[in-house]
């Protein structure tokens, strides 16, 4: 009996660090800033070597007060993302909201279209209320194909913990199950 709660304990464990390493997943790359006002805000965006066109980049938002004591809450995000192209028709490659979370960061994935320089805009909102607005410069690289918007499944960190994940839980339960039957015939 003690073995079988030792293994559902690190099985615990393990699927807990696999999930809380997805959802800030972001953690390791660039990290932009920017002072506004009362607060700063913070981009996060997982391409340590340069953001590439054709290949998906995660980005995530956060929202601190100024001297960083403490993470600002907002219900949710306006976010433009537009090319400093001036040949362009439309610059406009992004527009819409993000809902903002209490739990993880708040963020997006996106695959640039092609190579250039763009302008992230942020809109950080409570309600009605208008917390702080923000751009931020960012250098998109020539990738493999510039003329790829990104397919309908990329395999991804998030997706291969995801997979791992799975694998692990069918694991504990497939070893509970064996051990149970080990106890009823005993």
């Amino acid at each position: 009996m003690k073995r079988m709660n030792y293994v559902f304990f690190v099985s615990f464990i393990l699927l807990c660090v696999i999930g809380i390493n997805g959802a800030y997943a972001h953690g390791s790359g660039v990290t932009l800033e920017q002072v506004v006002g009362d607060y700063v805000a913070s981009l996060d965006y997982n391409a340590t070597t340069g953001i590439y066109a054709g290949s998906l980049t995660q980005f995530a938002f956060e929202l601190f007060s100024k001297d960083r004591s403490q993470k600002i809450d907002f219900t949710d995000i306006w976010v433009h993302l537009a090319s400093v192209d001036e040949s362009r028709f439309n610059p406009t490659v992004f527009s819409g909201g993000i809902t903002g979370s209490a739990l993880t960061r708040s963020g997006m994935a996106f695959t640039f279209p092609a190579s250039g320089s763009y302008t992230l805009s942020l809109r950080y909102e409570k309600g009605d209320e208008v917390l702080a607005e923000v751009a931020f410069p960012l250098d998109v690289l020539p990738g493999e194909d510039t003329t790829k918007q990104g397919g309908f499944f990329q395999f991804t960190d998030d997706v291969f913990k995801g997979g791992l994940a799975v694998i692990i839980l069918w694991f504990v339960v497939w070893l509970g199950r064996k051990m149970l039957q080990k106890k009823k015939a005993v």
